[in-house]
């Protein structure tokens, strides 16, 4: 009967350890996340507000990272996929920033 008592005590503490780690990491990513994306609107909007980025400056900064094809790169792999995503992203941040970036 002690060993059974013994097993479940030491059972139940590493449940509760794991369980405590896992919420824990989680609680951290969340966090960073939120962080993350506060400060990726504020810098935005002030990138757009000083003039300094604009919807064809933002397209040099896709081609930096998937060349465009009519400079004559050989077409990449996904390379649609990233261009689509990075116009979805920039317009869902310009949404965020018509409400000022909430929470900064």
């Amino acid at each position: 009967m002690k060993t059974l008592v013994a097993v479940l005590t030491v059972l139940a503490a590493l449940l509760g350890a794991v369980g405590g780690a896992g919420i824990g990491f989680a609680w951290t990513v969340k966090a960073h996340l939120e962080t993350d994306v506060q400060l990726g609107c504020a810098l935005l909007q002030t990138a757009e507000t000083a003039g300094y980025l604009t919807r064809e400056r933002r397209a040099q900064l896709v081609d930096k990272v998937v060349p465009a094809i009519s400079k004559g790169a050989p077409p990449r792999p996904g390379a649609d996929v990233v261009r689509k995503f990075a116009d979805v992203w920039w317009d869902n941040i310009r949404e965020d920033q018509k409400s000022g970036c909430p929470g900064v």
